[in-house]
C-alpha cells in the first residue's frame, strides 16, 4: 500500500484533519477491483450508501453527487453515464453491495465505450438501477480542450466550478475544441 502517497494526499486535501474525509489506499489489479475495494471500505465503516466519482469529470455539477445519494434511497445502484459509453459515477447501497459488486466491477472491459452497457447488462434483475443525466469525461487532448472552453464559459458567467482545473488548463497547449 502506498502509505506515503496517502499521507501526502491527506496533507493536501485535509491539512487540519477536521474535514471528516475518509482516505482509502487504492487496492486491486484493475479499475473495477479498486472501486470494489473502496466501496467495501466505505461499507466497513458503517455507511449505508456510497458513491465513487471519477476524477476525469471536473466540471460535473456538485448537485449531481447529492442527486446520486438521494436516488440510492429508492434504488440499489446508481450510475452516471458518460457520453463516451463509460460512467463518471457509480453508487450502491450497503444492502445491495454483495449482489451488485460482481456485475459492476468484474468482467468489464475498462476504458472502452462498452463499460456502461456491460455494467447494466450484468446487473441482476433483482437489483434496481437509477441513471443520472449523461455527462462527459476527459480522456484526451480534444476533450481537455472542450473542458477548458466549458470552464472558461462557466467562469465568465460567475460559476467557479472547476476553477483549479481551468487554471491548470490555461497553461497547456491544446488543440482547438471539437
Amino acid at each position: 500500500a502506498d502509505t506515503d502517497g496517502l499521507a501526502g494526499l491527506r496533507s493536501l486535501l485535509d491539512p487540519t484533519g477536521e474535514s471528516g474525509l475518509e482516505f482509502v489506499v487504492q487496492d486491486g489489479m484493475d479499475l473495477g477491483m479498486r472501486m470494489e475495494h473502496a466501496l467495501r471500505a466505505a461499507f466497513d465503516t458503517g455507511a449505508e450508501r456510497a458513491v465513487i466519482l471519477g476524477t476525469d469529470a471536473p466540471s460535473l455539477p456538485l448537485t449531481t453527487i447529492d442527486d446520486a445519494l438521494a436516488r440510492l434511497a429508492d434504488a440499489d445502484v446508481v450510475l452516471g453515464p458518460c457520453v463516451d459509453g463509460g460512467y463518471y459515477l457509480v453508487g450502491v447501497t450497503a444492502q445491495a453491495f454483495d449482489d451488485a459488486a460482481p456485475a459492476l466491477f468484474r468482467g468489464i472491459t475498462w476504458s472502452t465505450g462498452l463499460v456502461l452497457a456491460q455494467s447494466v447488462e450484468a446487473l441482476a434483475p433483482s437489483l434496481s438501477l437509477a441513471l443520472l443525466p449523461a455527462w462527459y469525461d476527459i480522456d484526451g487532448p480534444s476533450e481537455a480542450a472542450f473542458l477548458r472552453s466549458h470552464l472558461e464559459a462557466l467562469s465568465r458567467a460567475g460559476n467557479n466550478i472547476g476553477k483549479y482545473s481551468l487554471h491548470a488548463l490555461r497553461g497547456v497547449d491544446l488543440p482547438p475544441p471539437s
